[in-house]
């Protein structure tokens, strides 16, 4: 599939929202810290195999990321054949576009795909309330920060989950499926008001 068309189907299905329902919260008036592991080594390149699929149309590449500094994470996705389709800079207030091809760069793109970057490599959660399960498997923590609130779920001391959205709904999703606390293998972001999905497989040689 041409570029052109891939990214002009990603630009149009941006802009059409949906409903998602509403997340049930604790009472629970516990504060503590969630933390999300993976991302966190500067000594690491973290690789995928990744697949952005937009209403059935498909974008593949491969998906470097790298800590760069304590708060700024480097982002590359590249082709298969090597030519980079984007390269950013993401910290969680700070954000550089250092180069995008042409198809991709509409500021609904690079505004969602920064936003979902920020999510994946954030690291600390200061949680107000915290859900369990029975017999304490998973755990789920919730942070208000803003207008936003996120839920950032444990099971066997694992992360497995992150959302963002507001009070009414969540908004986005991440999940994660991992053996241990420094690599992620598989990673899901999906929205829940545009059909869109990002599947990262964890690239190993």
């Amino acid at each position: 599939m041409r570029k052109s068309t891939t990214a002009f189907l990603l630009i149009s299905f941006l802009l059409v929202l949906g409903c998602a329902t509403k997340p049930k919260f604790s009472a629970n008036s516990e504060i503590a810290t969630a933390f999300n592991p993976y991302f966190s080594d500067t000594s690491k390149d973290y690789v995928y195999r990744t697949k952005i699929t937009v209403y059935g149309n498909e974008l593949n590449g491969i998906l470097i990321a790298k800590k760069i500094s304590d708060s700024i994470h480097r982002v590359v996705l590249t082709t298969d054949f090597g030519n980079t389709l984007f390269d950013f800079e993401v910290g969680q207030n700070t954000f550089t576009k250092n180069t995008i091809v042409e198809d991709l760069d509409r500021k609904i793109v690079v505004n969602t795909l920064r936003d979902d970057f920020r999510l994946l490599f954030r690291e600390k959660f200061p949680s107000s309330n915290i859900e369990m399960t029975e017999p304490h498997e998973k755990m789920t923590y919730v942070c208000v920060d803003g207008r936003n609130r996120y839920r950032i779920s444990y099971s066997d001391k694992k992360l497995i989950s992150i959302s963002k959205g507001n009070a009414k709904k969540d908004e986005v999703s991440i999940g994660f499926q991992s053996e241990n606390d420094i690599f992620a293998d598989k990673i899901e972001i999906e929205h829940f008001n545009i059909k869109l999905k990002i599947e990262m497989n964890r690239f190993t040689q």
